[in-house]
């Protein structure tokens, strides 16, 4: 196993038919991952997602490009790990509609080798995006106090930031510590922030 790869990873194996869900289980247990639950309907996927929430999921695409397309939404909707969809023929149009859909890796074989390298991309681009919403919510946040300082205190988006950052070292704290003070107390309708927290001028 690759050794940046996780061991005994959760995985759920989705098919449109259940005949095909055998070599990809037996390839997954192989590679010494844990196949939690292997589904075929749409339901079956739903119930089996919410119940066990995976590490990865992979779905297979044979003759029915809906119904794997359906699978990967379900998947997506139920759960936060990466999907792959695993499509022996390469279908491109099937590739991109999966894409839109949000899977994170294909791989055109239950191949070790190459489920252990689609497993490390779709992990490896997970982690990224994970890394990047948390960016975007702390820089909406961040906005967010701006705007209010703005509002309040009459300040240019410039000086508010200014603010926020004086604030931040003055304490000894992360900004988005004190983004977060800020907001919670503003929601709340909290009084007198300004004699403990932020300067109004």
């Amino acid at each position: 196993m690759a050794a940046n790869q996780p061991k005994d990873l959760r995985i759920l194996v989705a098919d449109e038919r259940r005949v095909y869900l055998a070599p990809v289980s037996n390839a997954l247990s192989d590679l010494g991952h844990e196949v939690i639950a292997v589904e075929v309907d749409i339901p079956g996927v739903a119930k089996a997602t919410a119940a066990h929430q995976p590490d990865v999921a992979i779905v297979a695409l044979h003759d029915d490009t809906d119904h794997a397309l359906e699978l990967i939404t379900e998947i997506m909707h139920d759960t936060d790990c990466p999907v792959m969809a695993l499509v022996e023929d390469a279908n491109p149009d099937f590739i991109a509609r999966a894409a839109d859909r949000g899977i994170f890796a294909h791989l055109d074989s239950a191949d070790h080798d190459e489920l252990r390298g689609a497993i490390n991309v779709a992990l490896n681009r997970f982690q990224e995006y994970e890394r990047l919403r948390q960016a975007f919510g702390r820089r909406a946040r961040i906005e967010r106090a701006k705007g209010m300082l703005m509002e309040r205190d009459g300040l240019d988006e410039q000086q508010a930031f200014e603010r926020l950052r004086a604030e931040a070292r003055s304490s000894r704290r992360r900004l988005i510590d004190v983004v977060e003070e800020y907001l919670d107390d503003a929601r709340a309708g909290a009084s007198g922030r300004a004699d403990q927290g932020l300067p109004r001028g």
